[in-house]
């Protein structure tokens, strides 16, 4: 089942600063209590700009999030034991995630373009079988 939505391009890729913006906004203020899982709410809004936005505001949700992350979030002030390189390894991850459910939800979309094709030719053939 398909819901419909504004479709116009100034929404959909509205959408993707919309949700973008609160992920950014909530894991800053829980940045403390969720230091593991800090790209967490953004996959969220790589889905819901993809989803209801399509493909073009999914990867622009992705290079905002990761912008995003790298200039706002606040750092840690101590240097601790822990490797650098796990912020470039989180955000790598937050991109394949972002480009796999891209690409799932414009398969998704693909489908349910050929399934009403589908079903438009099938209807016509029908109705063009009733007329003889």
């Amino acid at each position: 089942m398909s819901v419909v939505v504004p479709s116009g391009p100034s929404f959909r890729y509205g959408l993707s600063v919309a949700a973008v913006v609160p992920a950014l906004l909530l894991t800053a203020l829980f940045h403390p209590l969720q230091d593991r899982s800090l790209f967490l709410l953004f996959f969220g809004a790589v889905i819901i700009c993809a989803w209801f936005g399509g493909v073009g505001p999914g990867l622009l949700a992705i290079g905002l999030s990761g912008i995003a992350c790298q200039l706002f979030l606040p750092q840690p002030a101590v240097i601790s034991t822990v490797d650098p390189s796990q912020d470039l390894v989180r955000l790598f991850v937050l991109v394949l995630i972002g480009l796999t459910v891209c690409s799932l939800i414009s398969t998704r979309l693909r489908n349910e373009q050929a399934l009403r094709a589908s079903e438009a030719i099938r209807v016509h053939l029908m109705l063009g079988m009733g007329t003889r």
